[in-house]
């Protein structure tokens, strides 16, 4: 019996000694703030782009909040340029910017270049201040697709054609299938439809309106095809097919804003 009870003793103590010395399961750390940052921001993407500014304008400024608290200058960089954007769409520019002057120290303190690229260019498109202080040349092609949008918009009001193209050429080169890739494709295809109208080449406009319709009618997105078909009604001679194309759009924009009282 005693013999028994050194065995059972001398294997509790084994299996004692495998549990001391099991080494732990190593789980990912994650700051919960930045975690919170990051979904606030989503969330406040989606609203912006089911035309709700204000309510995404409460979420970016809750990310802010959330990215402060986390001491990361990545984030509030990318959540003060997200602000940004929802106040200028709700019309309130004077607070657009000063969200945007506030991204940019956040991104020059963290040396983040591609926000920092990002929120110069959208400062400069809302300002209506085109001078070289943002030089599009400066945008790399491997910067991300909406500042590849941006610097062509820029560069085409700075008419600065040569690398308006270039950049809406790389936004179609980046643009995948997707829905979010597609709309970015219709921009740039707008986007180069304007320049060709600067230089009267008809034909090129035509073709590039067209485009982008056809990829409207695949994505869905009612205020950019109510643009790309005013663009196609000013290009029409014959006042029918013009006064059709107007009322399409017209159509849309009557029952979007049926949608909204809903």
């Amino acid at each position: 019996m005693k013999r028994i009870s050194a065995v059972a003793a001398v294997l509790m103590l084994l299996l004692a000694g495998c549990a001391g010395h099991h080494a732990p399961q190593k789980a990912e750390l994650r700051n919960p703030y930045i975690e919170k940052a990051t979904l606030l921001n989503k969330n406040g993407v989606a609203a912006l782009q089911q035309r709700h500014p204000v309510r995404a304008s409460r979420l970016f400024s809750a990310a802010l909040q959330a990215a402060t608290l986390a001491d990361d200058a990545h984030a509030m960089a990318l959540s003060g340029y997200n602000l940004g954007r929802a106040l200028a769409a709700a019309g309130d520019k004077a607070a657009a910017q000063l969200a945007y002057r506030m991204a940019i120290k956040q991104a020059e303190a963290s040396g983040d270049s591609v926000n920092l690229m990002r929120v110069r260019l959208a400062l400069a498109l809302l300002s209506g201040e085109f001078g070289d202080y943002v030089p599009v040349q400066s945008v790399a092609d491997d910067f991300p697709i909406d500042i590849q949008l941006a610097a062509g918009q820029l560069a085409a009001l700075r008419n600065q054609q040569d690398m308006a193209r270039h950049a809406y050429a790389r936004v179609l080169a980046l643009a995948g299938e997707d829905r979010a890739g597609l709309l970015y494709a219709v921009r740039a295809h707008l986007g180069l439809a304007g320049l060709a109208q600067q230089t009267a080449d008809e034909k090129m406009v035509r073709a590039q309106v067209t485009t982008a319709l056809s990829l409207l009618h695949r994505a869905g997105a009612p205020l950019l095809t109510a643009k790309a078909l005013r663009f196609a009604a000013g290009l029409e001679k014959d006042l029918s097919r013009r006064r059709a194309l107007l009322q399409r759009a017209e159509g849309i924009a009557r029952a979007l804003k049926e949608s909204q009282k809903k």
